[in-house]
């Protein structure tokens, strides 16, 4: 099944090496992730987020990030999948 938009672009690329935000749908970027696993291809992580990022979460966001970006910090993101929600303080 032929994608589009974001999804479309990432996937025409070799190899993601640099962590990059995008933003779109959840969905296509865990089919993405699934593909690129089955086919061994690399890319520096992806966050995903299944809350609509509403303007009152921002400040949540910021937090959760931070967060994310403290654990994983030193071994970095390659490959992984993770979801922010996860991580969204108390």
């Amino acid at each position: 099944m032929p994608r589009s938009g974001l999804a479309a672009e990432l996937s025409s690329t070799t190899s993601i090496r640099e962590p990059s935000p995008v933003y779109g749908n959840y969905r296509d970027f865990l089919r993405l992730s699934k593909d690129w696993a089955a086919a061994n291809r690399p890319h520096a992580g992806i966050i995903v987020s299944f809350k609509q990022l509403e303007p009152d979460l921002v400040g949540s966001s910021v937090i959760a990030l931070a967060g994310l970006t403290t654990i994983y910090g030193e071994i970095g993101l390659d490959n992984c999948v993770l979801a922010l929600d996860n991580y969204w303080p108390d």
